[in-house]
């Protein structure tokens, strides 16, 4: 454990301290030094603090609070010896208490005496059984892999304090990842029935929350969704809510999801991860209207959220036919978000293509293809790459690349479909359109008769048709 750990433990416990201090202690004088030494210790100044408590020791030698902050400011500067000592003086006059307890053992614990560490809290529950301290040795004993010792505890102290919910839980916590690490399904069952158990006794969503996850771990998530249904309608805290979310989409239930999200936003106006999961799905079900006006709401919440959701946004104009915002914010992403994407750079050489700037294109298409590994995208990066050469008439350059892309009329991606056709005509030309429907992009070669028929003639490649 790291010297912060201790501090961070008995921070809280020497607040509260303090402030019975301040209206029980008769002695002001004492009281004061022990106040300026709490706060020292507060800003690491541990040589002050040190000083000062010594102060009121001196007035009041035998005042555990006092002996107890002496011995964190010890341990805080790393005197673990020296804190031991000082804690050791506590036990001399029968005054332990369990704070002192704790805080020595999370001293060994630190100096690495792990097995000391435990005795000290072990040999104190053997005469004044604590559900505190059984707590802490199940803590330590996990800590350290001592899963049998750490269940054990954990019983103990439901057994002084059946209705604690926090121990039941860390019980069960404990049982159910030894069960699913051993896939010992006894463990498993033991740590459903012991939540189950505490429900009997009090009903609490916290319980049930944990039983929900339970069941999504073992993957019922019908049975975790309907718990989670019931503490939503008692309780609609936004974890609850995103944690159905959550297990609605590994059940497949998207929609239910997207409405959670919808939900969720109704609560946190302007969180990025509830307008990822609502634009995910927008777009998957390519509802790009509404692509377009979440994207622009979230980015009204936060201009930093452009750079996230900006490809999206290009995409979904597109298939809106809206190229000027489409251009717009490709060129935003590109030059402002620094996206790099083969979808960003291959619609940049489609758009190039159209406008004749064919090696600008070209560039694009190099550049797309330094962005994936997918077999699809790269196959479909070449392929325009192809038609580019014959556009450009150099149609050797167009054979070398033809001969490397193996059926190349049978390949097509989920985004993108190129498509050659042979028409009787006097020019050749690329034409793409972005189908809004089938949610791809559509790419034709239009062939020119003396492009096929040089082709054909020279390289014995008969480009033929594809209707």
């Amino acid at each position: 454990m790291k010297l912060v750990n201790i501090m961070k433990q008995f921070f809280l416990f020497l607040l509260f301290l303090c402030g019975t201090l301040s209206y029980g202690q008769k002695d002001s004088l004492s009281l004061s030094y022990y106040n300026k030494s709490y706060s020292y210790s507060k800003q690491g100044d541990f040589n002050n603090a040190l000083a000062f408590i010594n102060k009121a020791l001196s007035i009041d030698s035998l005042n555990n609070n006092y002996i107890m902050q002496k011995a964190l400011v010890l341990s805080s500067n790393k005197q673990y010896d020296e804190a031991i000592t000082v804690l050791d003086k506590i036990e001399e006059i029968g005054k332990e208490t369990e704070n002192s307890i704790i805080l020595k053992s999370l001293i060994l614990e630190e100096k690495g005496e792990i097995e000391e560490s435990l005795a000290v809290l072990i040999v104190f529950c053997e005469y004044q059984p604590s559900k505190r301290l059984y707590k802490q040795i199940a803590l330590s004993f996990f800590k350290y892999n001592g899963y049998d010792e750490a269940i054990n505890y954990y019983y103990k102290a439901l057994i002084i304090d059946p209705s604690d919910e926090l121990v039941r839980i860390d019980l069960a916590s404990v049982l159910y990842s030894l069960g699913k690490e051993q896939n010992n399904k006894n463990k498993k069952d033991e740590s459903l029935r012991l939540l189950q158990e505490g429900l009997k006794l009090k009903h609490s969503n916290i319980l049930e929350f944990f039983i929900a996850q339970y069941y999504d771990e073992e993957k019922e998530y019908g049975k975790a969704i309907e718990i989670l249904n019931n503490i939503i309608e008692q309780e609609a805290k936004a974890k609850y809510i995103k944690y159905r979310a959550e297990i609605l989409l590994k059940d497949n239930k998207d929609y239910e999801s997207y409405n959670d999200y919808l939900k969720l936003l109704e609560l946190e106006e302007c969180n990025s991860e509830y307008y990822s999961k609502i634009l995910s799905y927008l777009y998957k079900i390519k509802d790009y209207k509404k692509v377009v006006e979440y994207t622009q709401l979230a980015i009204k919440c936060d201009e930093r959220n452009l750079k996230y959701f900006v490809e999206g946004l290009f995409t979904s104009y597109f298939f809106l036919g809206d190229n000027e915002n489409g251009k717009k914010y490709l060129n935003i992403g590109l030059k402002e978000a620094n996206l790099r994407s083969f979808n960003a750079y291959y619609i940049k050489a489609l758009l190039s293509v159209n406008d004749s700037h064919y090696d600008e294109a070209i560039s694009f298409l190099n550049l797309s293809t330094e962005q994936t590994q997918n077999t699809d995208e790269l196959i479909m990066a070449k392929l325009l790459e192809s038609y580019i050469f014959i556009l450009k008439k150099e149609f050797s350059n167009f054979a070398i690349l033809y001969s490397d892309i193996k059926d190349f009329k049978k390949q097509e991606t989920d985004l993108y479909k190129i498509r050659l056709a042979k028409v009787n005509t006097e020019k050749t030309s690329v034409e793409f359109n972005f189908n809004k429907v089938s949610g791809e992009i559509n790419v034709y070669l239009i062939v020119s008769d003396a492009a096929y028929n040089a082709i054909k003639s020279k390289y014995d490649i008969d480009l033929g048709s594809n209707d």
